[in-house]
C-alpha cells in the first residue's frame, strides 16, 4: 500500500502500535484498560476522549517523530496506512 501513497505524492510511515491505546496522548501517563473500555480517562492530566482517538494521536506523534524500528520488529506490531489515514484526518492534513 505504500506505493499508493507515493503515487499521490504522500509517504507512508510505519510505527510500533504497542501502548498507543494505553498511553495518554497529552501527558504520556500509562492508563492500562481492557478492550471493553472505550473511553480514555487520564487520572494524571484529566484528558478524556475516545480510546481510538487517543491511540490515533499517539500513532501520528510516533510517525512524526520518525521512530527507528529494529529489523526484528514483527509485522503484527506495525500500524500501516488505515490507522495513519485516521491519524492524518485528526489534524487536517
Amino acid at each position: 500500500m505504500a506505493f499508493k501513497a507515493e503515487e499521490a505524492g504522500k509517504y507512508t510511515s510505519f510505527v510500533v502500535a504497542n501502548g498507543t491505546s494505553a498511553d495518554c496522548n497529552i501527558c504520556g501517563f500509562p492508563v492500562p484498560k481492557d478492550l471493553s473500555v472505550r473511553t480514555h480517562i487520564c487520572p494524571n492530566c484529566g484528558n478524556v476522549e475516545d480510546r481510538d482517538v487517543n491511540a490515533a494521536k499517539n500513532i501520528l506523534r510516533r510517525a512524526i517523530i520518525g521512530q527507528e524500528l529494529p529489523e526484528s520488529t514483527p509485522v503484527e506490531m506495525l500500524v500501516g496506512a488505515s490507522a495513519k489515514q485516521e491519524a492524518t484526518l485528526l489534524v487536517g492534513w
